[in-house]
């Protein structure tokens, strides 16, 4: 049984962090745009896949930090982190600065440190539909998801 509670957070008025820059990043962020459009993102990542640069370019208030760590005071309490990155070392690093601070944090490829997960979205006008399957069932989610846009 899925125990989660689905929430719709209102991410254009928090501050978003995405730690990592490769493909794990690019579908986080596309996943999180594409639900919240006008979401303020910072992404901390020494490089960027081309992917990830182009979310720079077109959406101007996603920022790009070039470095994969945040300085303490640059983080708030009360933001939303995401852990898009599989180096062992920065994931722990990251983690322990985003629980002190008090952040929802999702951690990629890792849900028992997750506070909430990413799950598939349908939206047709004001109408927006979240689907989960709390990991068990991802094709089926990812069909469902498929199905009800068409």
């Amino acid at each position: 049984m899925n125990t989660k509670f689905p929430i719709f957070l209102k991410a254009e008025q928090r501050q978003i962090n995405v730690f990592g820059g490769s493909e794990i990043a690019e579908e986080k962020l596309h996943f999180l745009l594409k639900g919240s459009p006008h979401a303020k993102v910072r992404v901390f990542a020494k490089t960027c896949s081309p992917e990830v640069q182009e979310f720079f370019a077109r959406h101007s208030q996603v920022q790009h930090v070039t470095r994969w760590w945040p300085w303490p005071w640059e983080l708030q309490p009360g933001e939303v982190s995401i852990v898009a990155t599989l180096v062992p070392r920065e994931v722990r690093w990251i983690q322990r600065l985003c629980r002190r601070k008090g952040h929802l944090l999702n951690v990629a490829d890792v849900p028992d440190q997750c506070d909430f997960f990413m799950g598939g979205i349908v939206t047709n006008g004001s109408l927006k539909l979240a689907i989960s399957t709390d990991g068990k069932a991802p094709i089926l989610a990812k069909r469902m998801r498929e199905w009800l846009e068409d």
